[in-house]
């Protein structure tokens, strides 16, 4: 059942990144790191766990990238979004 993040965070692969949200790929990233280091201190180490949760903080950083990306080469955007959300208020 855990895969299915994995396959969420493939599938926002294909969406525009000014859609992507900031929060939710930090908590993807952050939970695939956590976890990944937790699998290696259990005993017996679970392959199995790590596996899972370096493709979930891989998929996580990457949208972070991705966002990051599409922020420094279109930084007017911001500033229109936040003029949006202001005027919509």
């Amino acid at each position: 059942m855990k895969w299915g993040l994995v396959i969420a965070g493939l599938n926002d692969m294909r969406k525009p990144p000014e859609t992507l949200s900031v929060s939710q790929n930090v908590a993807l990233a952050a939970t695939g790191v956590i976890w990944s280091r937790y699998s290696t201190q259990i005993m017996p180490v679970n392959y199995s766990l790590l596996s899972f949760n370096l493709f979930v903080g891989a998929t996580g950083l990457y949208q972070l990238y991705r966002i990051w990306d599409y922020r420094r080469q279109n930084p007017e955007t911001q500033a229109t979004g936040v003029a949006t959300v202001a005027a919509s208020t």
